[in-house]
């Protein structure tokens, strides 16, 4: 017969351990395939600790210890740790268990709440000493309130209402004890017998049930739940491509990536972010609004993502970091690449530069790419690196990677590189460039110098530039205002973004419209008095004394203002119109560059939507000396030249191959224009230049074959009014920089074999011929040698002059490159 003490006793041990096995069951379904956020209650600990203090008997030491054991290997837990201090626990709450008992359910509560910290800290603390990849500490810690939480509230209720109850005699007396008979006892062990037999039957089926389920979970849905398992444990993360890099048409790289050292911080490991940022700073040189920047992108990012503090930070700071690294937790040294540009502000208007992607540049993208969202990613935002983003940027790898249940990474799996950006190489020639540039110091100018033969674009320089590299960086505000309230505006490319009226430089297409029209001949003349008479208005000539009779060459070479007064009056604005945007003013040319203007080429029909007013014959006298409506960039001036040069449609090109693709030539076909006329145009534009009475003579080439044909042109701001010239204000010069006339100048050369087309905007220089022609004169003579021409180029008596010159741009030079190369 079984001992009915014995087999109750064994009955509440299976109780337990079924009780144990179906939390640990509902703990392996896969609720939640993402990272917590938060902890809920560990039942099975709560339950543990519960029967050991309500029933120790039923929970033994053995058992305690196999059923942790258990979980330590299943939660793939160091194997034995949370059984080695769940044991220790329950023991200590063992032999206490009587007095816990006796002092109610606050005293109980209390100590299990106790054990449940101390477990969890100490299981924390064990992995933390032996570096074990742990939780973080706000999950113990949720975890430890929670399971303190929910031990049973119903112990309490029946406490209390114990406490309420009168309580009978522990002890009676020893005649008022009863004893069962012999057949009672016989007749309880058979009940218990078979209620043993009822209990272990349904516990067999629950196993069962347990075991099937398992079983299909394992073999039927295995696929399921290791696909669910793998999307919780392996998250694939991108790597950033290298970017393209941009070279220059010999190979000069313009563009590239540089291995540099950063700082970064996550701040999961860091603690104290203010103070480990404040002792960085007191090691390394670093600005307050890099450290606000760092704190300002950790509140946005989760708590184990890195966050730059530092980039392009120098060895000796990296070494000091490294050796500090104690005292600076959650502080490393990364290596990564950055955009680097070599001739530094030489290109900067051309290539342009990166920065970090910004909620601006989503905003305007239909379908981002994901490597948008990695933090700090640099697109390009000026120049060629934003037209070319997409052939620059590349296509991202993936790597494969093993986090734990906080997010935390714990090993790379495997990784598939991405593919780099394509390498662009541009038609600029960086030797001419840098030249250009530096020739233009001190001005408020830009050039333009254009490959007949080809329409590349060898020289695109504006003035006063920029250092693209700050921007890499990350600009400073100091910088960043300095560079946007500089009145001259280093921030624009005006080459492209500057629109001028193109002053006599305009009159080449007045001339040609002229002679297309068949409403006057080459060799018809116009009188010169001086001005012109329009409704009773004065239209004054720059001479004021006239220039007598006049034909089409000597009005060009002498640059007579009267000549094209009458001559617009003949063939109306409509056909100079057409004939600008023929030779290329009033069109937005497809180059790589931000904010193309398109000028202005106006008509009756631009008027009259524009302002909603017709066109008047004083604006159709205005626009004959490019005044009035009429804008041009010093592009579009290139453009006209390099056409009235050729005689073809001759289209500008920056970019010269995209990944090894060589790009369209822009040479153009011939535009259909006589060829007589065109000669006719030339010619006196070769005058301007070379003869003795032509407006350009001072800033004349002298070496044989290389002679330039030209024509000056200047634009006036404003007029000096009648209260000005009373208090002696009787020039240009006397004006302020801001209200002085533009110096213009467009040339092409060598006259008789075209190679290049040149064009020079000086804002508010003065005179075209004075100020803007020596500039395009040097510039012209260095494209042509291909490095500084020899000094028997240039007229005698400026000999002396264009060699001290030629010095100060030489060490120009050389101070800029090696400058950019230290940054």
């Amino acid at each position: 017969m079984a001992n009915p003490r014995q087999a109750r006793l064994w009955l509440g041990r299976a109780g337990f351990a079924g009780l144990a096995m179906g939390l640990i069951f509902l703990r392996l379904l896969p609720l939640d395939t993402l990272p917590p956020r938060w902890a809920g209650p560990d039942l099975l600990l709560a339950v543990v600790l519960l029967w050991t203090l309500r029933r120790p008997a039923l929970a033994p030491v053995w058992l305690v210890a196999a059923i942790m054991l258990l979980t330590d290997f299943l939660f793939q837990r160091p194997p034995g740790l949370m059984a080695a201090l769940t044991v220790i626990a329950t023991e200590m709450l063992r032999r206490r268990h009587h007095r816990l008992r006796a002092g109610g359910f606050a005293v109980e509560w209390g100590a299990a709440g106790l054990a449940v910290a101390g477990i969890l800290a100490a299981a924390q603390l064990v992995l933390l000493v032996t570096m074990v990849p742990a939780p973080p500490a706000a999950l113990v810690t949720s975890q430890a309130i929670a399971t303190a939480l929910v031990y049973p509230c119903r112990g309490r209720r029946r406490a209390l209402a114990a406490a309420s109850r009168p309580q009978p005699d522990r002890h009676p007396p020893e005649d008022l004890r009863m004893k069962r008979p012999p057949k009672e006892t016989a007749e309880s062990a058979r009940r218990i017998g078979r209620r043993s037999l009822v209990i272990g039957a349904a516990q067999l089926g629950m196993v069962g049930v347990l075991g099937w389920r398992m079983r299909s979970m394992q073999v039927e849905e295995g696929e399921i739940y290791r696909s669910l398992a793998e999307e919780n444990r392996i998250n694939m993360r991108l790597i950033p491509p290298a970017r393209g890099l941009i070279f220059d048409r010999n190979g000069v790289p313009l563009a590239v990536n540089e291995q540099n050292y950063r700082i970064v911080i996550t701040r999961e490991e860091a603690g104290d972010v203010d103070d480990t940022l404040d002792r960085l700073a007191r090691l390394i040189s670093l600005p307050p609004e890099a450290i606000e920047s760092a704190k300002t992108e950790m509140r946005r990012r989760s708590a184990f993502v890195p966050v730059t503090v530092a980039e392009r930070v120098p060895w000796d700071d990296v070494a000091r970091v490294t050796v500090n690294a104690p005292a600076l937790p959650g502080i490393t040294a990364e290596v990564g690449l950055s955009r680097h540009y070599p001739r530094g502000s030489d290109t900067a208007h051309v290539v342009g530069y990166v920065g970090p992607v910004s909620d601006y540049d989503l905003s305007k993208m239909d379908n981002p790419d994901p490597l948008m969202q990695i933090p700090r990613f640099q697109i390009g935002k000026t120049g060629v690196e934003a037209k070319f983003e997409e052939p620059l940027r590349g296509a991202a790898g993936t790597k494969r990677i093993e986090v734990n249940a906080a997010g935390r990474v714990m090993r790379e799996i495997d990784r598939e590189e991405g593919k780099s950006g394509a390498d662009i190489q541009l038609t600029i020639d960086s030797k001419l460039q840098s030249y250009t540039e530096a020739r233009l110091e001190g001005e408020s100018a830009s050039v333009v110098v254009m490959d007949l033969e080809t329409g590349d674009l060898r020289a695109v320089a504006s003035a006063p530039t920029f250092d693209p590299n700050l921007f890499v960086r990350g600009i400073s505000v100091k910088d960043w205002t300095g560079l946007n309230e500089n009145k001259y505006r280093p921030l624009s490319a005006k080459t492209v973004q500057g629109a001028y009226p193109p002053g006599s430089t305009f009159k080449m297409v007045v001339a040609l419209a002229a002679l297309e029209s068949g409403l006057v001949g080459p060799e018809d003349t116009e009188y010169c008095p001086g001005y012109t008479e329009v409704g009773g208005t004065r239209f004054h000539c720059w001479r004021r004394g006239g220039h007598g009779n006049v034909n089409m060459h000597r009005s060009l070479q002498e640059s007579c203002d009267v000549y094209y007064y009458e001559v617009s009056q003949k063939i109306g604005i409509d056909r100079i119109a057409e004939m600008a945007r023929r030779l290329g003013i009033g069109v937005a040319h497809d180059v790589p560059m931000s904010a193309v203007s398109e000028g202005v080429a106006p008509d009756t029909k631009w008027k009259r939507d524009r302002y909603g007013e017709s066109w008047r014959i004083g604006d159709t006298v205005n626009a004959s000396i490019g005044q009035g409506y009429v804008l041009a960039t010093p592009l579009q001036l290139a453009v006209m030249t390099a056409r009235l040069a050729t005689g073809r449609d001759v289209r500008p090109r920056l970019i010269h191959s995209i990944g090894g693709e060589i790009q369209p030539s822009g040479a153009g076909e011939p535009m259909g224009l006589n060829e007589n006329y065109l000669r006719r145009v030339r010619a006196a534009m070769n005058d301007v230049s070379n003869a003795r009475r032509g407006t350009g003579f001072g800033a004349r080439i002298v070496a044989e074959g290389f002679e330039m044909a030209g024509k000056s042109g200047t634009s006036q701001v404003r007029r000096i009014t009648a209260e000005e010239r009373a208090r002696g204000v009787t020039s240009n010069a006397d004006l302020p920089w801001e209200r002085r006339d533009h110096a213009l100048w467009v040339n092409f050369a060598p006259y008789d074999n075209p190679r290049y087309a040149v064009a020079v905007v000086v804002e508010h220089g003065g005179g075209g011929s004075s100020v803007a022609a020596p500039i395009a004169r040097d510039v012209t003579l260095q494209a042509l040698y291909d490095g500084p021409p020899p000094l028997d180029a240039y007229p005698s008596h400026l000999r002396d002059e264009i060699a001290e010159q030629q010095k100060r741009i030489e060490n120009h030079v050389a101070r800029g490159t090696s400058a950019s190369d230290r940054a």
